[in-house]
């Protein structure tokens, strides 16, 4: 494939995600047809197929896609250096702010409908999610040095819990605006920052 062909199948992929996006979270995935998504992307069904096995995978990629736009920049951004506390709090303001957001909070509830009869949906949410946002603070935490290697990962998931904590629940239940989350979110990120390792440090300093 020369440079020319891989920008065109580039291009469809993407035309096809941003109509996906669209549709999914419009119709809900059940109510949205693969014929939706065709006209919706402007393409026909056997450009869907050839770049997505069905609607399933096409679903995980517009998870994959919402997800990289905030965590890709933060990689970038810290991929070598030491996770200080403006890392953290920057972290965990971008990650909160992307789990509240309309196109996170309604692929949250189209996951939850589905739950039952398709949990792969749900694996794929979380997967691209809240785990790789672990993941990724994970790795971040080690560099410290104050934490211990083999309780990196808990500190990690217990900071992510903090981020998200109420709100994420609120903004589910349609009982807060994302702007409201927002505007809530640096406040309680900071908060979680300060309580997890104001706990962590004597422990730390224990077992140094």
């Amino acid at each position: 494939m020369d440079r020319k062909d891989t920008h065109r199948h580039t291009g469809k992929r993407e035309q096809i995600l941003a109509a996906a996006e669209r549709i999914f979270f419009a119709r809900g995935f059940d109510r949205a047809s693969v014929d939706e998504l065709r006209e919706e992307a402007d393409v026909s069904k056997g450009t869907i197929y050839a770049h997505f096995d069905g609607k399933e995978a096409l679903f995980r990629a517009v998870c994959e896609a919402i997800h990289d736009r905030v965590f890709q920049p933060l990689v970038d951004r810290h991929s070598v250096g030491k996770a200080d506390t403006a890392w953290l709090v920057g972290f965990g303001v971008a990650f909160a702010r992307l789990m509240t957001s309309e196109p996170a909070i309604l692929a949250g509830r189209t996951v939850i409908a589905t739950a039952d009869r398709m949990p792969e949906l749900s694996q794929a949410f979380f997967e691209t999610g809240f785990q790789r946002g672990a993941a990724i603070l994970t790795r971040s935490l080690r560099e410290r040095g104050d934490i211990p290697y083999p309780d990196a990962p808990q500190v990690a998931r217990s900071l992510l819990d903090l981020f998200l904590s109420g709100i994420h629940r609120e903004r589910l239940l349609g009982l807060m605006t994302e702007q409201e989350a927002h505007a809530r979110v640096p406040e309680t990120v900071e908060r979680a920052v300060a309580t997890v390792f104001r706990e962590t440090k004597p422990f730390c300093q224990t077992t140094t």
